[in-house]
């Protein structure tokens, strides 16, 4: 028990004397790879509005698809920095400094702790959405979205849209989460400009607030836009629709 004790006051330690750093790195991988990623894969699932049977949608999932060394880009890219900024957050919370929230309820102090509710919101949306659509997801059950390498297949859009659409509670989880995630980027982009001593005065600050309040707000619109054309998309139709695409494209025999 006391070697146990021992370790734990250690690794604080280190952490004590480190905390500059890690809160800087926290912030990075946010804002660059995280957060540019939230941004580009809410713009690519929002092209499913753009056709009625998924053609844009399939065309934005095919240039992903045809990106050399995918997964290797996914896990160093993505999922690395998505888990040391979790893993970082609940640290924060955990250990960091409290929210006084009830008996201080001003602005700065409520934003703290919405952003790391909205933190734990995210990451367990996250998790889901990897389960239930990614690759990974497949040895748990999951993993259920299908690509197909042909610009007249609907497979990308139609099994996006039945894993939304597969139980009553899944549609309003994904709008939570949507939600959560762009606040959290939202609100973290206006903290990391103070962080990174960007923006120092309260003037600036307050511009930096409006500024990100309207990307938040431009951006989870997107989010609900994409989430609301795959629950309406009409799969039945456009498997229909794709079936003469499909033999138009397959070569005839002479």
């Amino acid at each position: 028990m006391q070697n146990v004790a021992a370790e734990n006051v250690e690794a604080q330690s280190w952490a004590d004397k480190n905390y500059f750093l890690i809160r800087r790195l926290h912030s990075l991988s946010g804002l660059v790879p995280v957060g540019v990623f939230v941004c580009f894969h809410l713009l690519a699932n929002s092209t499913v509005l753009l056709a009625p049977n998924g053609s844009e949608f399939q065309k934005a999932v095919s240039r992903i698809h045809d990106l050399p060394a995918l997964p290797i880009i996914e896990i160093v890219g993505i999922f690395l920095p998505l888990a040391f900024h979790a893993l970082v957050g609940v640290w924060i919370w955990l250990w960091g400094s409290r929210p006084n929230t009830m008996q201080y309820p001003y602005g700065p102090n409520v934003r703290y702790t919405a952003q790391r509710f909205s933190g734990g919101v995210a990451f367990v949306f996250i998790l889901y959405h990897v389960y239930q659509l990614h690759w990974l997801g497949g040895p748990l059950g999951g993993g259920s979205f299908r690509f197909e390498h042909d610009p007249a297949s609907t497979a990308a859009a139609v099994t996006t849209a039945n894993a939304i659409r597969s139980a009553w509670w899944i549609a309003p989880f994904y709008a939570l989460g949507i939600t959560a995630v762009v606040f959290h980027l939202a609100n973290g982009i206006w903290t990391s400009l103070i962080t990174w001593g960007i923006t120092i005065r309260p003037a600036s600050q307050r511009g930096a607030g409006y500024a990100c309040t309207a990307f938040g707000i431009v951006l989870g619109l997107i989010g609900m836009s994409a989430l609301f054309g795959f629950r309406t998309f009409d799969a039945e139709a456009a498997v229909k629709g794709s079936a003469p695409a499909h033999a138009a494209a397959a070569p005839h025999g002479g």
